[in-house]
């Protein structure tokens, strides 16, 4: 018996649906000049913080991760197959918001529902003690709305740490990116060990619950923060991002 992989474009096609592909192109709201000088003018502000030694840079963001993850690029063994296995639910995903500090090895994380002010507001508190000096921190944050919430603001001036917004499409600029890129990582690689069975009964946010404590324990904040001097450098040197 030979098995055929439906798609709905094959399913179109074996019922006689019309059917075309829509046509669309991603626009940006600033041309690459502009987007250049905003994220120079960002990068320069922002050098000027990684100089004072006494200044704590704290890099925020959030991700989400489900039980259908793939992992993208990885080292494996020469000439031995690694086999994924994919859960057979998608279920629930997971949101995870996080922090790293370029004086501060620990890597600080919260798991939630959802990613909305509330559950920022969390993670803040999670992180004030925290801090070597809040009076000398700086939170580097992209433009989601919770970012932006009053209350946030307010919660911050109240504690006197200042903020950074990331200019827009510039996440590259945000270090912690390569941290839940490594973390997705490794989740997948956890996950293609579970038999087929236990796929099925998984709890997936226990799952990535045990994997986060794992991988807050044995990565190096500082590491990755420090690592986003190399992208600050080239914007620096007149190249988008």
């Amino acid at each position: 018996m030979t098995c055929t992989r439906i798609t709905l474009s094959s399913w179109y096609k074996q019922n006689g649906v019309a059917h075309a592909k829509p046509n669309y192109k991603l626009s940006y709201r600033y041309s690459p000049g502009e987007m250049l000088h905003l994220q120079q003018q960002f990068c320069k502000k922002l050098m000027h913080y990684w100089r004072r030694r006494a200044v704590e840079i704290v890099f925020i963001d959030e991700c989400s991760c489900n039980a259908w993850d793939k992992p993208g690029k990885m080292w494996v063994k020469k000439d031995e197959p690694f086999h994924t296995r994919l859960a057979p639910t998608r279920g629930k995903s997971v949101q995870i918001q996080g922090a790293i500090s370029n004086r501060q090895p620990e890597f600080m994380w919260t798991a939630k529902k959802k990613n909305n002010a509330r559950s920022f507001k969390a993670l803040l508190v999670k992180l004030t003690p925290w801090l070597k000096d809040p009076a000398r921190t700086v939170y580097i944050l992209d433009n989601a709305s919770w970012h932006r919430n009053p209350g946030i603001k307010a919660y911050l001036r109240g504690k006197g740490i200042s903020v950074m917004y990331l200019p827009s499409s510039s996440s590259v600029l945000n270090p912690i990116e390569q941290c839940w890129g490594t973390f997705k990582r490794q989740l997948s690689r956890t996950l293609a060990t579970y038999t087929h069975e236990q796929l099925k009964s998984i709890n997936f946010k226990r799952a990535v619950h045990d994997e986060l404590t794992t991988f807050a324990r044995e990565q190096d904040g500082t590491r990755y923060a420090n690592n986003g001097k190399r992208y600050v450098k080239l914007v620096l040197d007149g190249q988008v991002q």
